[in-house]
């Protein structure tokens, strides 16, 4: 005869036990991952990749939990792609390791990659050596506010109307947006921003800064709550 009271417990009570364990970890992951990001992930090597046929370090570090593909940073290419011509000098603010500047190299003149970080730019240059690519400048300095940028204190801020010439500006550079719209030299006719809420640059305000600056918006697409990749174009 089985005694009573030990063992097994019933369906309903195995939900429960599931569900908080499921929300234990949660909570963890949302307390580790700040720290992680912050202080662990920078110091982190990067990982190999294969991304659109190109081979490269990063942009994932050794612990990250997530690997990107062959859609990485796909939309804020493709608009790009979109605003370019054959003939054009491209200026990149926000180097990342230079996937944009891979994926690009091809289909116009020349690229300038502007980037803060001293290891973000090591990388870069890197991945464009390791992919035989010769017709990307790399610049080191900010554009604009230094925010969020890890490895940057020493890095100057570079004044954009050296790139008189420049036609298309694309920017992923960490909530800068905001301070670098109005000092886009008169020949850029279009400009594809990656907006970032969470440090000051929310979609709304992105938008209405280069409606006050004289752009059009063309396209706004959601990326996360807040974010957006945003195509503009000068009247």
């Amino acid at each position: 005869r089985r005694a009573r009271g030990g063992g097994h417990h019933p369906p309903h009570a195995r939900r429960l036990d599931a569900g908080m364990k499921s929300n234990f970890l949660a909570s963890m992951l949302d307390f580790i991952r700040p720290l992680y990001n912050e202080k662990i992930r920078p110091k982190t090597p990067f990982r190999p990749n294969n991304i659109r046929g190109f081979q490269l370090k990063g942009p994932d570090r050794l612990f990250d939990l997530t690997k990107p593909g062959d859609d990485y940073k796909l939309e804020h290419i493709s608009s790009i792609e979109r605003a370019v011509l054959p003939s054009d000098h491209l200026l990149i603010l926000g180097a990342g390791v230079g996937v944009s500047a891979l994926a690009l190299a091809n289909q116009v003149r020349q690229i300038t990659l502007v980037e803060g970080s001293e290891t973000q730019m090591r990388i870069t240059e890197q991945n464009l050596d390791a992919n035989h690519v010769d017709n990307v400048n790399l610049l080191l300095g900010v554009a604009g506010q230094n925010i969020g940028v890890y490895n940057s204190e020493d890095s100057r801020v570079i004044d954009l109307h050296q790139f008189e010439t420049v036609r298309v500006v694309a920017m992923d550079i960490e909530g800068a947006e905001m301070s670098v719209i109005p000092q886009l030299p008169e020949s850029v006719e279009k400009v594809i921003i990656e907006s970032h809420a969470q440090f000051g640059s929310p979609k709304k305000s992105v938008m209405e800064s280069l409606e006050n600056h004289g752009f059009v918006i063309e396209q706004a697409i959601d990326i996360t709550p807040g974010n957006a990749q945003i195509s503009a174009s000068r009247v």
